[in-house]
């Protein structure tokens, strides 16, 4: 059955504005972002009461749900109260089979379409029964998943503990040479001479992508003659910037690709070790070191040029090899967990499947089933 038929949308008591978020209180709040509590609040407004709930964001496509009292903040939330069954499997369901748009609109229009499996629609106490099992074996894969990601959220504090230590306060600093960027990098000049010489390439604030994976279509000139050329190991940044905030990337995804001349592009040179660049140019250190040579005003310029005239305290090769193993080695255990979450998720999903649609049967002391039975 279509989700929209599944559960009502019920309107709130009160909202309360961003603004009006706290850390602390005794009402929390929920809203369409990705934290499951946004926020607290001491106001007196009226909260919805404790109930079950499934909660969609609008324009986010967060699902949550929500088994307790709060108020909802800001604006783009579906609060949707079941009609039909269990709030629980309806939120395991919902959020297994909806596909996201991931584009900034209002999606409930869609996201009630979202077709929601009913076993036993004609027996309702087997119906109640059978989704409560799936609940709880669900709810197994959730507590996985909340773990590795409670894991994950712990290691990123420390890897951001450490690479602070490393490069901001490093006790051996006061033994680093005074050089400018230009004594370790050189600039990459080569360009294409004719079109759709090697894959085109974007840099973006989340790293580098392919270009038609990022945009999901080729957006590149038709005519790509011209572009630079970006070897493996290569480094880019875009020279303009709305907001002052410049990220340097480094490509590892093909051995040669194109990159629009709004890029600069360079490499580093034989006193300098790649990793250790990488996470140099992205520390807080070197961004405040930055804010004297960026131009402009409502946008702004890093020429390539200027970059390389700048002055910065760097150690010896083996010690830059030094701290960027240290570092790998912390990003590393980020990225195993990353992968063991993914993982969990896809098996939740497989199972899932299994279990609605019968090839996994369900056996417990009850022998709950909606399959082959009188």
């Amino acid at each position: 059955m279509p989700l929209g038929e599944v559960v009502k949308p019920i309107a709130p008591p009160a909202k309360l504005k961003r603004e009006a978020y706290c850390q602390t209180g005794a009402t929390p709040i929920i809203d369409q972002g990705a934290l499951f509590i946004a926020g607290y609040t001491d106001e007196n407004v009226k909260a919805l009461p404790a109930d079950e709930y499934v909660i969609f964001g609008d324009h986010s496509e967060h699902i949550k749900y929500v088994d307790f009292s709060f108020i909802q903040g800001a604006d783009g939330l579906k609060i949707l109260k079941p009609n039909l069954g269990n709030a629980r499997y309806i939120y395991h369901v919902f959020q297994n089979f909806y596909k996201k748009k991931l584009t900034y609109k209002r999606h409930w229009s869609e996201a009630k379409e979202t077709l929601i499996p009913i076993p036993c629609p004609e027996k309702s106490k087997k119906f109640l029964e059978f989704q409560a099992e799936i609940v709880r074996i669900l709810d197994q894969w959730d507590t996985a998943i909340e773990k590795t990601e409670a894991l994950i959220d712990a290691k990123e504090r420390q890897f951001r503990w450490l690479r602070s230590k490393l490069l901001l306060k490093n006790p051996n600093a006061k033994h680093w040479k005074t050089e400018t960027l230009g004594h370790y990098i050189e600039e990459k000049k080569d360009k294409s001479t004719v079109p759709d010489l090697h894959p085109c390439l974007t840099s973006s604030r989340r790293g580098m992508f392919l270009q038609d994976e990022y945009f999901s279509k080729q957006v590149a000139s038709k005519d790509n003659t011209g572009y630079k050329i970006m070897s493996r190991g290569d480094f880019t940044y875009r020279s303009m910037s709305d907001d002052d905030t410049f990220v340097f990337n480094k490509q590892d995804i093909v051995d040669k690709g194109l990159i629009s001349p709004a890029y600069g592009v360079f490499a580093p040179n034989k006193h300098m070790d790649a990793d250790f660049l990488y996470y140099f140019l992205n520390s807080s250190a070197f961004k405040r070191a930055l804010a004297g040579e960026i131009q402009g005003g409502t946008r702004t310029a890093l020429k390539l040029n200027a970059l390389k005239k700048l002055d910065i305290d760097i150690p010896e090769l083996p010690e830059q090899q030094a701290i960027a193993h240290k570092i790998n080695t912390a990003q590393q255990e980020i990225n195993l967990l990353k992968k063991l979450a993914n993982q969990y998720r896809e098996q939740k999903r497989d199972l899932m499947q299994k279990l609605l649609s019968g090839e996994w049967r369900i056996e417990h002391k009850e022998a709950v089933s909606c399959h082959n039975t009188p």
